[in-house]
């Protein structure tokens, strides 16, 4: 076992780390550890996950981003369990445990924001703590299309859409090749989201949910021993977007792209309001090329 003093001493190698929401991992985050193993090599490599959770960004807890994250990670790369709730908390994580340089690898839009905040605190006791670095880097993780088709342009927010729409083979589809809690980690998401599958009234008859939840594996299995042979439906609360064609989701991925041109006037007219309008108008212009309006 490692006393203090060669904890500190390994330390001086540097630390390269990101922080961010990963709500829920992905394949680009996959590609985005890789990366940070590259720009730091030789030295800690670490992340840091955001604590905040709601229904609609930030469906799974911080325990359960780094247990599903941290299955798909390369060797070498660590989630950290912090209670860091903060980029500037992570800094100070880093220092008390013996870091004096630090690189962070961010988005290419985020350098100057990032570059100017830590530098600012460097040094200077806040509400966050103290860190004093020798030296902080904030580099380019590369740029990311998220324009992109197919599992390269997958972002957290286009999972949790899968999600959604109950497109459970496309979300699996785009995690990691080989990664074994695809199943899970969209369960845990449709959980986080406030999505259950509804109970039929009829079932009371036969059924018992206090004793099977309904939707959970447990209560397919139970319901499956007195339907033989019988698919079970999967009844989603919501069922009108779910009913919804892929070629009218792949359309409406099509006119927000070019909705996107004109963000500035959203923007102006809805304030933060802006790009759920341009989802919503989107998709109602994709619903009424195909006739669904």
């Amino acid at each position: 076992m490692k006393n203090f003093k060669d904890i500190i001493e390994d330390n001086t190698k540097g630390v390269t780390f990101t922080f961010g929401r990963f709500n829920p991992p992905t394949v680009g985050h996959m590609k985005l550890a890789n990366k940070m193993k590259t720009i730091g090599r030789g030295q800690d490599i670490k992340i840091y996950t955001s604590h905040t959770t709601d229904k609609k960004k930030n469906p799974l807890t911080n325990a359960q981003i780094r247990k599903y994250m941290g299955a798909m990670l390369p060797r070498g790369v660590d989630v950290e369990d912090t209670v860091a709730k903060t980029i500037l908390d992570a800094c100070v994580d880093l220092y008390d445990q013996g870091y004096k340089d630090i690189q962070l690898v961010v988005g290419s839009d985020r350098i100057r924001v990032f570059d100017t905040l830590l530098k600012k605190y460097n040094g200077v006791k806040s509400t966050h703590g103290l860190y004093k670095f020798n030296s902080i880097k904030v580099v380019s993780a590369g740029a990311r299309d998220p324009d992109s088709t197919g599992v390269d342009g997958m972002s957290a927010s286009k999972m949790r859409q899968l999600v959604s729409v109950g497109d459970e083979k496309t979300f699996i589809d785009s995690l990691p090749p080989r990664y074994k809690l695809g199943k899970q980690l969209y369960k845990a998401v449709q959980k986080g989201m406030g999505i259950s599958e509804e109970f039929p009234g009829f079932m009371y008859e036969i059924y018992n949910p206090q004793q099977h939840e309904w939707g959970t594996d447990a209560g397919r299995e139970y319901a499956q021993e007195f339907t033989p042979g019988q698919t079970i439906t999967n009844f989603i609360k919501t069922r009108n977007e779910q009913e919804v064609p892929k070629k009218v989701l792949v359309d409406k991925e099509k006119f927000y792209k070019e909705l996107k041109k004109e963000r500035s006037k959203f923007k102006d007219d809805y304030g933060d309001k802006a790009d759920s309008i341009m989802h919503a108008t989107a998709m109602n212009m994709a619903k009424r090329k195909h006739g669904l309006s």
